[in-house]
């Protein structure tokens, strides 16, 4: 039922059918992209974006509360881009019914409290983070009265845009 449409090579007298020539062709267009997946997957693995929150203290010294975040760019390629640190604070067992009022933090501006509780302050740095770098974010809350008993846990993420966040709780008392 089918017919032979191959046309003789005029070198060598022998035909090559169309089915030969798609066969062909449909090797080639499947090995080209697993070679290329391939070779391209260990290069995305070696570049990754993430940051890390190595360390997240805060202490507490009549009327202010001082939270110290470490971060570290964990990236060997890429800087940061719109650096922030979020610091959340729950109202949990607070004696206090309003939020702290956040004092700016050298390098960092700030928005925030946001809500009635939890409260929320975001801190953008003014500088990206290098690859491969870290730095210690410090801020500091007037609280008067803000003692949480039993204490709460607070937590703080870093973001970057395109990077993994990082994040870690401390317990404030």
């Amino acid at each position: 039922m089918s017919q032979d449409c191959a046309q003789p090579d005029e070198a060598t007298g022998s035909g090559t059918s169309r089915r030969t020539l798609l066969r062909a062709a449909g090797a080639a267009a499947w090995t080209v992209p697993v070679v290329t997946l391939a070779t391209a997957a260990p290069a995305l693995a070696a570049s990754a974006k993430v940051l890390t929150v190595t360390s997240f203290a805060a202490s507490y010294s009549f009327p202010f509360w001082t939270v110290t975040a470490g971060v570290s760019n964990d990236s060997d390629t890429y800087a940061t881009v719109n650096f922030q640190v979020t610091l959340t604070i729950p109202q949990g067992n607070n004696r206090l019914d309003s939020a702290p009022t956040r004092i700016a933090s050298p390098g960092w501006t700030s928005a925030g409290p946001s809500g009635s509780g939890p409260w929320t302050y975001v801190y953008t740095r003014s500088t990206q983070l290098a690859a491969g770098a870290s730095t210690t974010f410090s801020a500091t809350l007037l609280g008067i009265g803000f003692a949480a008993s039993p204490a709460v846990t607070a937590s703080v993420a870093a973001t970057a845009t395109g990077f993994a966040p990082g994040s870690r709780t401390a317990s404030m008392s």
